[in-house]
């Protein structure tokens, strides 16, 4: 013979599916915002990784722009990042270096270079965090080598 529940139960009957309905979406909106910035980071870690490829062929001597540009896609490619989706600025100590192009920039003399990635290329569930995330921005900065011709 089964009893019948106590009655302080009977008040609180639905309340575990109440509580469900309120925190659920709490915490599916967590687990996707802790997703989605995994991905920003693992993207700016790429672009940054890519930035810094190209100036290690850019601070070289005798290289030229499109030395750096071919290493910059390459190493986007590695990380099946399109180039197309990204903006890419070779210059001087100035992020968008259109004053000092690459072939300006002697020995000795800084060079750096940003790679640009607009968060709409890359979100998982762009439409709904674009207003907290901010386009991926990897950037590196390195001095020019000099020839020494005494050594």
């Amino acid at each position: 013979m089964k009893l019948p529940p106590p009655k302080k139960y009977e008040r609180e009957r639905g309340s575990v599916a109440a509580e469900l309905v309120i925190l659920l979406p709490v915490f599916l909106l967590l687990f996707f915002a802790i997703l989605e910035f995994g991905n920003f980071m693992a993207i700016k870690n790429n672009l940054t990784s890519a930035a810094r490829e190209g100036a290690r062929i850019g601070v070289l001597p005798g290289a030229a722009a499109s030395d750096v540009r071919d290493r910059i896609i390459s190493a986007l490619a590695e990380w099946k990042i399109s180039f197309d989706a990204v903006d890419v600025y070779i210059g001087s100590d100035d992020f968008k270096a259109d004053d000092a192009p690459y072939e300006a920039i002697g020995a000795g003399q800084i060079l750096q270079i940003t790679i640009v990635m607009a968060y709409e290329n890359f979100g998982l569930v762009p439409q709904f965090f674009a207003s907290f995330f901010p386009d991926a921005v990897g950037t590196v900065i390195m001095r020019k080598e000099t020839i020494n011709a005494g050594a």
